[in-house]
């Protein structure tokens, strides 16, 4: 490759990110995603079960029963659900919850408020630690409370197995109980895990859609200078690997700017919906994500792997769409890199639905390329692989960039002024190759 193989690369990246600036129908697209966004928050707290005016979090509660609910306030408050209050005699009609006896035990029963909502969550809460108090005026111990209130698991074994059991136990009396796998200790973290299949599922969508936007971008850009003779030009002053990586880079930050928007503008709706309706029924949502360990390594992991994966996509991307002479053929070199985003994003989802993310399957996931770009960084963030196996991934992930941009650089003066039916990527690596092209 040429020293200035790319010389002229900061000029496309200018001219390019201007000209998607200017187009109308992409204002238009970030304008309805900015609206999207501005209403997000009061349309879920209303799904959710917010109400108009007071935005009060405090649940009154009538306790029809003489069991002491000291102490629920304070779990209520550490679950991120909000405050109580015992509702006196004259507030009883309001109250967001009442507990009440009957043959079959307490019941907690919901007055207020919608199935999904904060009042649903502060209930399911209530019910558990009033079962937590009538163990513990049972006699139970704390220990023997936090065992029997979340529903242990019945263990089958065999009369070895029990042995075993008993003997580990005997020799380490602290190391293991009765509530451990008796057959052995499972491999950490095997099986499923709502809350990282939460994360990771949400993780993947966003790096899908920023993925499909950015090559489209680049597959437009390359189409709509090619039909408008504009590369001609642009030929005349920058060296052809320069045109595309300024076009990858350039649709890149414009897909980028768009989830700034969306962000951005949910922050807005938060912080203006909160000043005149309840949105406590959002906030479970993000108590959940300001929980994550996003410390400085797993943002940094986080932001080397999505755009190592985005730079890779992007000049896949612009190698195929220079193949095309119409804007109607690009449809055709946008379906191998959806093909190929669409794996990465089903592997990671399946993968952790399917508890197969830890041991040797967690590094080969964060290795392999296209599904290392959704599953590295959930695998980094829950500590299912540690940092050798995600810098082994950005290393693969370099390699295929740099044979990506060689490819590119080989071909794209060529590719650029094809006229003519949609070249295949086949027919892309015959032409690197110097053999004949078959249309």
């Amino acid at each position: 490759m040429k020293r200035n193989a790319f010389a002229g690369t900061g000029k496309v990246f200018h001219f390019t990110f201007r000209q998607l600036l200017k187009s109308k129908a992409n204002r238009r697209s970030l304008l309805v995603m900015l609206l999207i966004a501005l209403i997000s928050v009061p349309a879920l707290s209303l799904i959710r079960g917010g109400s108009n005016g007071g935005g009060s979090d405090t649940f009154l509660i009538d306790n029809q029963t003489t069991l002491s609910l000291s102490g629920l306030a304070g779990r209520l408050e550490e679950e991120g659900v909000g405050t109580m209050q015992e509702a006196s005699a004259d507030l009883r009609d309001k109250a967001d919850l009442r507990i009440t006896d009957s043959p079959d035990g307490l019941i907690v029963t919901q007055l207020t408020g919608s199935a999904y909502g904060s009042v649903s969550y502060a209930a399911q809460i209530t019910a558990q630690f009033l079962k937590e108090q009538q163990l513990l005026a049972a006699g139970l111990s704390e220990a023997a409370v936090n065992v029997l209130a979340y529903y242990p698991d019945t263990y089958i074994m065999t009369d070895e197995e029990y042995a075993e059991f008993s003997r580990e136990k005997a020799d380490d009396p602290s190391g293991s109980s009765i509530t451990d796998d008796p057959a052995g200790p499972a491999e950490e973290d095997e099986g499923f895990d709502q809350g990282s299949y939460m994360v990771q599922l949400g993780l993947s969508v966003l790096l899908m859609m920023v993925s499909i936007l950015s090559v489209s971008f680049v597959i437009r850009a390359v189409v709509e200078e090619k039909q408008s003779k504009l590369v001609d030009l642009l030929l005349v002053s920058v060296e052809p690997g320069a045109l595309l990586l300024g076009k990858v880079l350039a649709s890149l930050l414009y897909a980028l700017l768009y989830y700034v928007v969306l962000i951005g503008g949910m922050l807005i709706s938060r912080t203006v919906s909160g000043l005149f309706m309840d949105t406590s029924g959002t906030e479970n949502y993000l108590t959940n994500i300001l929980k994550l360990d996003l410390g400085p390594d797993v943002l940094a992991v986080l932001l080397i792997t999505s755009l190592l994966g985005f730079l890779a996509f992007g000049i896949l991307g612009g190698i195929c769409g220079a193949g095309c002479s119409s804007i109607e053929d690009s449809g055709g070199a946008m379906s191998l890199c959806m093909l190929l985003i669409m794996a990465g994003y089903m592997v990671s989802i399946f993968a952790t639905a399917g508890g197969l993310t830890h041991g040797n399957a967690a590094k080969a996931f964060s290795i392999i390329p296209v599904i290392s770009m959704f599953s590295a960084p959930t695998l980094y963030m829950y500590g299912k692989v540690g940092f050798g196996p995600v810098a082994i991934g950005w290393a693969v992930q370099l390699f295929f960039i740099l044979l990506l941009t060689l490819l590119a650089a080989k071909v794209y003066s060529g590719l650029i002024i094809y006229k003519g039916k949609r070249l295949s990527l086949g027919n892309i690596l015959r032409m690197a190759r110097g053999k004949e092209v078959r249309v």
